[in-house]
């Protein structure tokens, strides 16, 4: 995982990116709820743009 904007917001909140990535399976829909989530997080402060990059790579 990669990302820009979005582990700041979670770690204030108490929220490791780690956990987020257990709640789903998809490369796609975790880099999705980490990014909501950042966003969400981050609703009360000022905002900044988050960006999340998920890549699932496969045991060989």
């Amino acid at each position: 995982m990669c990302t820009d904007g979005a582990y700041a917001p979670l770690e204030e909140r108490g929220q490791g990116v780690g956990g987020i990535l257990d709640l789903v399976d998809d490369a796609k829909d975790a880099a999705a709820l980490v990014v909501d989530d950042a966003i969400t997080a981050s609703v009360d402060e000022s905002a900044d743009n988050a960006t999340a990059l998920v890549v699932d790579i496969a045991e060989a």
